[in-house]
């Protein structure tokens, strides 16, 4: 069991008739355990031969369980890379550390190795090299129309709407590659409308918004990341 309960390993050892622990488990040297015990089962399970005398006698058994120590890194904000840094030595995963240890900001989950690179002045995926794609998240001449938020989403964002028009806006939803996966028509009720969008079973990435209405059309990129 690990610090809070939960099961992180467990075995069975013994045959099918009577069997017992004896004064709970040792730890070792290695920091593994030495258990001990008695058995009445005949062969069956792991028990490879029958009780050794009268068949009411038990058998006296010792087995020791092995550990093999790895080296565990914290995973403060759970995004499943770890701190170089933060360690510990263990047999078997603590709560919060990882084996990865690939993290250059274990403060931010948005920030790991593989993420997706955007303008904003951070090195996002771990590179060591900041903006090299030059994907700009926010394009601030088409704001003047509607803004997507949040930026970065998890699929469910709201679109806020800057036009007096009012009417139907048809929006389009595309991947990098200009496939589209989602377009659906609201009605703008006005100034400063407010639309909620929802698009689900999309890989983490960046995708294009395009919206168009009477007076207008514009588009703005937007991060997908779960």
């Amino acid at each position: 069991l690990d610090s809070i309960g939960n099961i992180i390993w467990e075995q069975t050892y013994g045959g099918t008739k009577t069997e017992y622990l004896s004064g709970g488990a040792s730890i070792t040297s290695d920091n593994g355990f030495i258990v001990n015990g008695a058995s009445n089962s005949g062969i069956s399970g792991d028990k490879t031969e029958t009780v050794c005398g009268d068949p009411t006698t038990y058998d006296i058994w010792i087995v020791q369980l092995n550990c093999i120590n790895q080296t565990y890194y914290a995973d403060l904000d759970g995004d499943g890379f770890g701190n170089l840094l933060t360690t510990q030595f263990a047999c078997y995963q603590p709560t919060g550390y990882v084996l990865d240890s690939t993290d250059c900001d274990d403060l931010n989950p948005l920030i790991y190795p593989g993420a997706i690179e955007i303008i904003n002045g951070i090195d996002d995926n771990c590179n060591a090299i900041i903006d090299e794609h030059n994907i700009i998240v926010n394009q601030s001449e088409n704001e003047d129309y509607f803004i997507i938020s949040p930026n970065p989403n998890n699929g469910t964002f709201t679109l806020k709407f800057n036009t007096n028009n009012q009417s139907s806006i048809f929006i389009q939803v595309m991947d990098i590659q200009g496939k589209i996966i989602y377009e659906n028509t609201f009605i703008n009720s006005g100034s400063n409308a407010i639309m909620e969008v929802i698009t689900v079973d999309l890989a983490d990435g960046i995708y294009i918004l395009k919206a168009k209405g009477n007076n207008f059309m514009s588009e703005l990129k937007f991060i997908l990341q779960y």
